[in-house]
């Protein structure tokens, strides 16, 4: 049953928000702390990417750096989900 977030209380949201998360940490086999760094650290080199590729769109004269290519990317990418998975194995 798909609960209807508009029709809770303002406790009820937020006790069934904590749940929700908490269960995505457990699943996980993480620390709030230690997923907060694992998401920051991947936003912010996909966000890094992204102004490059945006910038190499506007200027394609102006390469995107073999470290921040699409190959490289992608690598990291796997890298992080071989990670994820491992961490669920625990």
């Amino acid at each position: 049953m798909v609960s209807c977030w508009f029709k809770m209380s303002s406790q009820e949201a937020k006790n069934k928000l904590v749940e929700t998360q908490l269960r995505h940490l457990k699943e996980n086999n993480e620390t709030y702390l230690s997923h907060l760094v694992f998401a920051a650290k991947m936003s912010t080199h996909l966000f890094i990417r992204s102004v490059f590729f945006m910038f190499h769109a506007f200027f394609p004269f102006f390469d995107v750096p073999e470290s921040l290519n699409l190959k490289n990317t992608c690598k990291l990418i796997n890298k992080w989900d071989k990670y994820a998975e491992e961490r669920r194995r625990r």
